[in-house]
């Protein structure tokens, strides 16, 4: 009776059933959190997006133009070179210490944005130099109307001849007035030459450009994946958005 009356423990099996059983319910449930972080980010940099397309807009009724992406350090000849540190952040009396110069248009001395370092800080930033310039974790922008033309982002790298540039800009001065880009969840800014500027101008019409893709594969498509890859991009004039 004594022995009867002893409180049973767990044999090895049923530990090993228990612990099987976690870790299956962990296989299920770590990727679906992992997925909902990555959709909520991407709704957090649409959101931040569709705000600072309100404040850029009304800034360009106040002034009659869309602000400056950065501070030209060039000659004055086509094209001009660009002060990096002013564009993508850095030390200036024009804009907060590790805050794009953009930033300080939107801010001084209107704020049409409530906080300019949390509305350009993007979601998908994870470390300094991961295939990226940007000095800063911010929301890139850039305005074709201005500094766009006049070269302030001109990478001979990527843009070739400056004649060629020049007539590529005309056009994209055209079609856009400016746009927002995200890293997207790659964690990268996608190249020119992988097709931004192509979608651009084409907006991913099927055989047109030299991808034949119309630049469309440079969008972060959440059908191919939600980590897939491409970038998160808003446009000004024409409204073409992710």
């Amino acid at each position: 009776m004594k022995n009867a009356n002893r409180s049973r423990g767990f044999t090895l099996i049923e530990l090993l059933i228990v612990v099987a059983i976690i870790a299956i319910l962990a296989a299920i449930a770590v990727p679906n959190f992992l997925e909902a972080q990555t959709r909520a980010k991407v709704s957090r940099a649409k959101s931040d997006m569709r705000t600072i397309s309100t404040a850029l807009e009304s800034y360009k009724i106040d002034t009659n133009k869309y602000p400056e992406q950065g501070v030209p350090n060039g000659s004055g000849v086509f094209p001009y070179s660009s002060d990096t540190t002013k564009v993508y952040g850095g030390d200036s009396p024009l804009h907060a210490s590790n805050n794009p110069a953009i930033a300080y248009h939107l801010s001084t001395p209107v704020s049409y944005l409530a906080s300019t370092t949390a509305v350009f800080r993007d979601p998908f930033f994870t470390e300094f130099g991961r295939n990226s310039t940007s000095l800063v974790n911010d929301t890139r922008y850039y305005n074709y109307s201005g500094d766009y033309y006049y070269g302030r982002i001109y990478d001979a790298s990527q843009d070739g001849g400056i004649d060629a540039y020049q007539q590529r800009v005309i056009r994209l001065n055209m079609l856009n007035h400016w746009h927002l880009r995200a890293r997207g969840p790659d964690g990268d800014y996608e190249r020119r030459s992988q097709g931004w500027e192509e979608y651009l101008e084409f907006h991913g019409a099927r055989g047109a450009g030299p991808s034949g893709t119309g630049g469309i594969d440079i969008l972060y498509d959440p059908t191919n994946g939600t980590a897939s890859n491409g970038d998160l991009v808003r446009f000004g004039s024409d409204g073409v958005k992710n």
